[in-house]
């Protein structure tokens, strides 16, 4: 660890009155969380582009329930 990481981890335990492993393993998996949910962001707009792409154009909510549903709301 340089000594520049070293010194931010002893004032962030500081800050928070953790020891230092505690710092970093709060840091790191705050960081892990962050970087999963973006990916699962990224791949449900990914999905929801995909999506968007296979619906016909001028196809609205109404005509889609048309398509699905009967005229009682079972689906067909």
């Amino acid at each position: 660890m340089s000594k520049k990481v070293h010194r931010l981890a002893i004032q962030v335990a500081s800050i928070y009155g953790e020891s230092l492993t505690e710092a970093v393993t709060v840091a790191l998996r705050e960081r892990f969380a962050r970087a999963t949910a973006e990916n699962r962001l990224d791949r449900m707009r990914s999905l929801a582009r995909e999506i968007s792409a296979r619906i016909p154009v001028g196809m609205t909510r109404e005509s889609a329930d048309e398509m699905l549903y009967t005229g009682v709301g079972f689906p067909r």
